[in-house]
């Protein structure tokens, strides 16, 4: 190569200049090259990119199908102690939060409640087991009650109640009130408004078309994110008049990153005036219709009406959460502002304290020690036990907020006072802001009596709820201990749940153990809880510059505990579905306690599935708990600006050195530099996205790299290509051009010999050509079969088919050499439909020229096949040999005796019928083979055929099923007569069973007949 550097080196130069721009502008700026070739390029750039996403999860998705394989294979049985080993390692292995659960409108479901959208009431009863039974710190609807439910039962009875007497209008009140089920759903939103989370839609600019929201108002709380208006800036001074002006800026030039919206599907009014926390679960996709990346804020217009006054502001853009970012300030506490920092937009939330990472390995260590202790555990349960501690992040998150804050001032001695000049005990727990944590101190305090001590209003000193806290300041050490060790335990607590190590009592047996031997007590706490071993930390979210995190999906369907919404109404214990597997029976509090519950339809027919790059098929209440669950742990991805042009600038860089290097060194090495660039920098890439969350792009440096190498390349390929020339001409009149090519990069193959491989092959085969040759004369009869071999050559090299023969007015071809072709059974097939629709054309030309009707049948068959070149040293021919072949003959001569256009083989058939209108003719034994198989008749493309011809080619398969192999002959010679109407009563198919049936009802067959049918001629 080296020798071509000098004479082309301009030519060189250039060339590399304009590849490189080439991929760059094609990845960045899309403005020269065509915008196919930028959709492919980001398309090819998408599948690296779902690939990275699936390897975080690959291990845990190849132990899963392992698994089912073994359940399959009836290698394991559900429930047996294999079983178990292998399920609760699996379980515990997912990198999923066992913190979120969802609750699924299933088939369960609406078999039990009716049609949907079914009754209000019942997500009132959801939601009373929930958080009453359940313990639940959190609802998210993934669905939208745009409208009230239907209440024609209430105003046909208010319409009756006009016309009765006064004691019968007193029971339909009470049968209306029975009936309002929208006002219990209504109820149940506003008692616990706080901890649900209401969803809706945001609507693209095409679906607002026609809609008037004129009439929406919110509630001013609903604007979670609201800015600083402009207003009350009397008496500022210049200086600070200027700096709210400048924040103000500052804060619209944020939002005016954001993807704006015209309006949305939202809640009915009733229950968006209840709604404390609201978010959109409209989410994102890529062209190619994957969900790869989540938009936590939007910007719409919206109208707000003050509850008490009824008065309205005017039409406002404000900034929204969507459902999952909602759903994680339900679980770590408001927001402020969106803010633009730097290269990120970020989302700052209040700090809290909790242990360091000493303190926090100190407890680690106890609980570790703890599980160690435990006697009456089998070695297995002790490592599953330890596995769990020992993955767990501890303490970096409190499931009670403030916990640590409060253990501080009791450490420090802040809290021992009850009266006082400084009542500690008293002041302290007045700013306890977590309810939970609250109500866990003062546990024994009389509701009402909390109420009247944290309403802002009540005047009456501290002093004076002495006697009422007393019970709560005695126990207050052990009420703190319990805490922290209820702290220390909460991972165990939520793993445990679907384990079938621990089930039932077991489970609470163990638990009390190791809280029992957890040497946790007062003076450990006033010990290690000081100030000095504490770290603030803040709830933050970053985000890119235009608001967009890309989402590192954990898990593939079901990756989350699972529950039926019909067993929560119901309020029985539950069985939960991880990893398509059942879980044990647990209770209600075991099954929620503490954790937000995601509800949305999975149904068919109401689902909302969404593509991602770990399934095709998610369910899109699942997606938005993958988003919430990368919220949590900050395990979500980022791109910025910096990231792309850092990428521009390593693509120059490479493009200098490697054209400088690779024109200096032979092919051989300058293909290992290229692939040493490229690997470093996929691990680069690769490092940066598993490990530190950021998202380099994988494909334009490695496609910028590859491209450089083969372009310099070419030039080596071509001085050897005019070395080749002279044998190209001496071979390309005796084998087809891709033979040539093959022996030319690979001089061996012109021995003789071949090599196995699984392949597919065409035969096609005019019918009655011996009645056709015979009316026609020799001079017609060549001009006709010239006519009809090349518009069938034309399709085989169409689809990319090598063509082996003609064996008079027959056709063999094949696929899958010499060259590789994943798909050549679909290549095949559809080169002989098309030959079919092609003659379909041609046969009223044909009739009209040369006076014959031309049809053809087709077989194909795929198969392990023998090819390469047969035949003596100085005579051969590139073809194939074997079974697979012969069968492939043998289905193109059965076309007539079933009346059929075109025969496959089961192979290809379970290759092609996603695509083909296909249907079971028979299992024979063809001439020639002592083994059925299998055949099927393709009737063309299934996208072309009617429903009802795709319904009657079913109904064929079934009679076959159950009339002819099910023995029910007489019965079966009628239903084959009535299926021929789905041919225009013309089905040769048919009419062979219909013999076949008469035939058996007078000669029975024996009892080991398996319905093949012996094949005497080819």
């Amino acid at each position: 190569m080296k020798k071509h550097v000098k004479k082309m080196s301009k030519f060189v130069f250039f060339s590399i200049v304009f590849i490189t721009i080439f991929f760059i502008d094609g990845f960045y700026f899309k403005t020269l090259v065509p915008s196919s070739w930028s959709t492919l390029l980001r398309d090819a750039e998408f599948k690296f990119y779902d690939f990275q996403v699936r390897k975080l999860s690959s291990d845990l998705i190849t132990r899963q199908n392992l698994l089912a394989k073994k359940v399959f294979d009836k290698e394991f049985v559900v429930g047996s102690e294999a079983f178990k080993e292998e399920y609760d390692n699996l379980s515990i292995d997912l990198k999923t939060s066992k913190e979120i659960a969802i609750v699924a409108i299933d088939e369960k479901t609406l078999d039990s409640f009716g049609a949907w959208p079914f009754k209000r009431s019942y997500y009132a009863d959801f939601l009373k087991n929930l958080f009453d039974k359940g313990k639940a710190r959190g609802v998210v609807f993934d669905i939208v009650f745009a409208e009230k439910g239907d209440d024609a039962a209430i105003r046909a009875l208010n319409e009756i109640k006009s016309a009765v007497k006064r004691d019968l209008g007193d029971e339909i009140d009470v049968t209306i009130e029975r009936l309002n089920y929208n006002k219990k759903m209504e109820a149940a939103f506003a008692k616990y408004r706080v901890k649900i989370v209401a969803g809706y839609s945001t609507l693209e600019d095409i679906e607002t078309t026609g809609k008037d929201f004129s009439n929406t108002y919110f509630a001013p709380e609903a604007i979670s994110l609201q800015y600083a208006k402009l207003t009350n800036m009397e008496g500022l001074s210049a200086k600070e008049k200027q700096d709210r002006i400048a924040e103000f800026e500052k804060l619209k030039s944020t939002r005016d990153k954001l993807q704006s919206y015209k309006g949305g599907l939202f809640n009915y009014d009733v229950l968006r005036a209840s709604s404390l926390y609201r978010g959109y679960f409209s989410v994102a996709t890529d062209p190619d219709g994957n969900v790869r990346w989540h938009d936590p804020l939007r910007v719409y217009p919206i109208k707000t009406l003050d509850p008490k006054t009824g008065e309205k502001t005017e039409e406002n853009l404000e900034v929204f959460p969507s459902l999952s970012l909602s759903t994680y300030t339900l679980l770590r506490g408001r927001f402020d502002h969106p803010r633009l920092d730097g290269e990120h937009i970020k989302l700052k939330g209040s700090a809290s304290l909790i242990p360091n990472e000493q303190l926090r390995a100190v407890l680690k260590d106890k609980l570790l020690t703890a599980i160690k202790s435990v006697k009456s555990i089998s070695e297995y349960q002790r490592k599953l036990l330890l596995k769990i501690a020992n993955k767990s992040d501890f303490m970096a998150y409190e499931r009670l907020s403030g916990l640590s804050r409060l253990l501080a001032l009791y450490a420090s001695g802040d809290m021992d006072k009850m009266e006082g000049e400084y009542a500690g005990f008293l002041f302290d727990v007045r700013a306890i802001r977590n309810e939970r944590l609250r109500l866990a101190i003062l546990s024994d305090v009389d509701p009402k009596i909390l109420q009247r001590f944290y309403d802002p209003n009540n005047k009456e000193p501290e002093a004076s709820f002495k006697s009422d806290f007393q019970s709560s300041f005695k126990k207050l050490d052990k009420t703190l201990v319990d805490l922290l060790k209820a702290e220390c335990m909460d991972k165990i607590v939520q793993e445990l749940v679907p384990l079938f190590s621990f089930e039932g009592q077991e489970k609470h047996r163990v638990l009390k153990e190791i809280a029992d031997h957890l040497t946790i007590d007062v003076a450990f706490i006033k010990q290690n809880f000081l100030e000095k071993n504490l770290e603030k930390t803040s709830q933050e979210l970053t985000l890119n510059e235009n608001g967009k995190l890309f989402i590192q999906y954990k898990g593939g369907r079901n990756s989350y505990l699972l529950y039926s919404m019909v067993d929560i109404v119901k309020g029985e214990d539950l069985h939960a579905t991880l990893l398509n597997y059942q879980t044990p029976k647990i209770t209600m509090l075991e099954a929620f306690e503490d954790k937000v519950v995601l509800i949305g339809p999975t149904a068919l027919g109401i689902n909302d599935w969404r593509s991602t790059p770990v399934s095709s098929q998610l369910d899109g209440v699942e997606l938005h708990a993958e988003i919430i669950d990368n919220m949590l742990d900050n395990s979500y991805l980022l791109r910025t600006s910096v990231m792309r042009l850092a990428e521009v600038l390593f693509m120059l860089i490479i493009a200098v050195i490697l054209s400088f290097i690779i024109r200096r060194v032979n092919g051989s090495f300058g293909a290992l530099i290229t692939i040493g660039f490229v690997t470093a920098y996929l691990s680069f890439a690769s490092y940066m996205f598993d490990v530190q969350n950021v998202y380099f792009k994988f494909l334009p440096i490695t496609l910028l790299a590859v491209s450089l190498y083969l372009f310099l390349a070419t030039y080596q390929y071509i001085q050897e290509e005019k070395d080749k020339k002279k044998t190209r001409m001496a071979f390309s009149n005796y084998v087809n051009k891709s033979v040539v090519d093959a022996v030319l990069q690979d001089p061996e193959m012109l021995k003789l010999g071949g090599q196995k491989r699984v392949m597919t092959v065409l035969f096609s085969d005019v019918r009655s050509f011996t009645t056709i040759s015979e009316k026609l004369d020799p001079e017609t009869l060549v001009a006709f079969m010239n006519e009809y071999l090349e518009e069938m050559t034309e399709l085989v090299l169409q689809y990319d088919g090598t063509l082996d023969k003609f064996i008079g007015d027959a056709v063999m071809a094949f696929w899958g050499a010499p060259i590789n072709q994943e798909n050549h059974a679909e290549l095949s097939v559809r080169c002989a439909i098309d030959m079919n629709n092609k003659l379909d054309i041609m046969r009223q030309e044909l009739m009209d020229k040369y006076d014959v009707d031309c049809r053809i049948g087709v077989g194909c068959n795929t198969g392990p096949m023998v090819v390469g070149n047969m035949g003596s040293k100085n005579r051969f021919n590139y073809t194939i040999l074997g079974d697979a072949v012969n069968l492939g003959a043998r289905l193109e001569g059965q076309t007539k005796n079933y009346g059929a256009e075109l025969i496959l083989g089961s192979t290809t058939y379970e290759l092609t019928k996603h695509f083909c209108a296909t249907r079971f003719l028979d299992l024979i034994a063809v001439k020639g083979k002592s083994e059925p198989v299998s055949i099927y008749e393709c009737y063309g493309y299934k996208d072309d055929q009617t429903p009802e011809f795709l319904a009657g080619m079913k109904a064929y398969e079934d009679a076959i099923e159950t009339y002819y192999l099910g023995r029910r002959f007489e019965e079966g010679i009628q239903v084959f007569e009535d299926l021929k109407s789905h041919r225009g009563g013309t089905d040769i198919a048919c009419d062979l069973y219909i013999d076949r049936c008469k035939d058996f009802i007078e000669n029975p067959p024996d009892e080991n007949w398996n319905g093949v049918f012996v094949a005497t001629s080819k």
